[in-house]
């Protein structure tokens, strides 16, 4: 059942009772994480048979297990679309709610949703959730659930359902595609914290600073070819020389116009590395590089982290502002190959 006056989705029993193709598994299956419900040649399905299921399997979903938090998983014909999350602390009004949500229904006008309030405090959360169900068109139909990190509820003063991750049988199906969930949000940022002391980075970063620019660059497109075929962590002056080189348009342009699914996975893992090796101030196209290829694979949380992480020192970039666009109005990666040609030839033009 459903809380009271919440509207029935047309398709519950479709939910409750046979399998919503899961779309969205890290790089096997990104487009969950990410935002399309298009399914990638190759990509691995997890079928979800209930409300039970859906609810256990969103930390697999998010990359980390949620606290405190509003989760919104939308439907659209048995399979999922798009899962987004903010804050519960965030949603005090009904802008703010359409601030982080609205842009879903425009995405996906015909879609279904199901709810999750994760919170401690059960008055709070179903308070969210009913201000949040007042905001939807009239035309979404909503499920909704709270979880309090022991039980899941479908309706206030409900009865109480296990809720353990560990032990569900899509999350583990989840974890054999290769799926990791963290802790919390706080573990995913950690993932781009410093592995070297801070004189070294900047030891590195002067030295690479007194070379001409040109020569910087073209050095970097060597290193960048040498790292991409053979890879490796890159040294501080590797990952000085290239964070550098990310501010240049043209060299920005290579490394965008590189990232697809197939790649997405080794740009990850390169520009981490290279963002955890140089200051803050002087990772920030790093971080949008990080970014570009989280949600290309469908990471989505790991998007906003880098967006947080190159605001100050790439907020102005065109690929940074892309990132931005795309995580807001939920754009699906499955189109980036159509996007990408465009803003490169125009950047060309």
């Amino acid at each position: 059942m459903v809380a009271p006056g919440y509207r029935r989705v047309p398709v519950r029993r479709t939910v409750r009772n046979r399998p919503v193709d899961d779309d969205g598994f890290g790089r096997f299956a990104p487009l969950l994480k990410g935002m399309s419900n298009k399914r990638q040649r190759g990509t691995p399905t997890v079928r979800v048979r209930g409300l039970s299921d859906l609810i256990h399997l969103v930390p697999s979903m998010l990359g980390f297990h949620p606290e405190e938090s509003l989760v919104v998983v939308c439907l659209d014909e048995g399979r999922v679309a798009v899962t987004a999350r903010a804050d519960l602390a965030r949603l005090t009004c009904a802008d703010d709610i359409d601030d982080c949500f609205g842009a879903l229904w425009d995405r996906y006008p015909s879609c279904a949703c199901v709810v999750i309030a994760f919170s401690t405090d059960a008055e709070a959360a179903w308070s969210v959730v009913e201000d949040f169900i007042g905001e939807l068109p009239a035309d979404v139909w909503v499920d909704a659930a709270h979880v309090d990190g022991h039980a899941w509820f479908d309706a206030p003063f409900g009865v109480a359902h296990r809720y353990d991750p560990p032990s569900s049988a899509v999350a583990a199906e989840a974890a054999y595609w290769g799926v990791n969930v963290l802790p919390d949000r706080g573990s995913l940022a950690a993932t781009l914290q410093p592995v070297i002391s801070r004189p070294e980075m900047d030891q590195a970063l002067a030295r690479v600073i007194a070379i001409e620019p040109t020569t910087t660059v073209a050095s970097a497109l060597d290193v960048l070819a040498s790292l991409s075929a053979s890879p490796r962590p890159p040294s501080a002056h590797e990952a000085s020389m290239l964070a550098v080189a990310a501010f240049s348009p043209a060299f920005a342009d290579v490394v965008v116009g590189d990232i697809e699914h197939r790649t997405a996975g080794g740009v990850r893992a390169l520009w981490t590395d290279v963002v955890r090796r140089v200051p803050p101030f002087a990772g920030g196209m790093a971080a949008v590089f990080v970014g570009m290829a989280a949600w290309v694979s469908g990471d989505g949380a790991l998007v906003n982290v880098c967006l947080e992480r190159a605001v100050d020192s790439a907020g102005g970039n065109q690929w940074f502002r892309f990132l931005e666009i795309a995580a807001r109005v939920a754009l699906p990666p499955s189109q980036w190959g159509e996007v990408r040609t465009e803003l490169v030839r125009g950047r060309a033009a």
